[in-house]
């Protein structure tokens, strides 16, 4: 008598598949680099906002000084130079920050990937053998 033949025979299929309801977790991927366009759209707001702000802070001094357009092309002074240049890098940096958080939809420090470095010291540097023997030398 063969042991099994209380149960029946029944034949055996594979589980089957249960339905993916899970998102599936997209893998960590590197943010994008900076590309050539960036650079050159910064690059561009910077020549347009200094070429701008140089303009108008001449025409101002040539109003309040009452100095000619020409003395003032020779030698602008600090007072369109140096309020020109802020403003241009102020424009640069402006515009780097959006390209950055806007173009990869994250926070700037974010979107940067900057990582502070840790504490360690990197004794194979050559700044610390440098300062060590700068400072031994002082203390002769």
């Amino acid at each position: 008598m063969d042991p099994n033949t209380e149960f029946p025979a029944q034949e055996v299929l594979p589980p089957t598949p249960e339905p993916a309801t899970a998102i599936p977790q997209e893998p960590h991927r590197e943010p994008p680099r900076w590309s050539g366009i960036d650079l050159l759209i910064a690059a561009v707001a910077f020549v347009i906002v200094l070429f701008v702000a140089t303009s108008t802070l001449l025409i101002i001094q040539m109003h309040t000084a009452g100095a000619s357009y020409a003395q003032l092309a020779k030698n602008p002074g600090a007072l369109v130079v140096v309020p020109a240049m802020i403003a241009a890098y102020m424009a640069l940096l402006a515009t780097l920050y959006f390209r950055a958080s806007i173009a990869q939809a994250r926070q700037f420090w974010d979107a940067l990937s900057w990582h502070w470095p840790s504490g360690r010291r990197d004794e194979t540097a050559p700044w610390p053998r440098a300062g060590r023997r700068q400072t031994s030398r002082a203390a002769r």
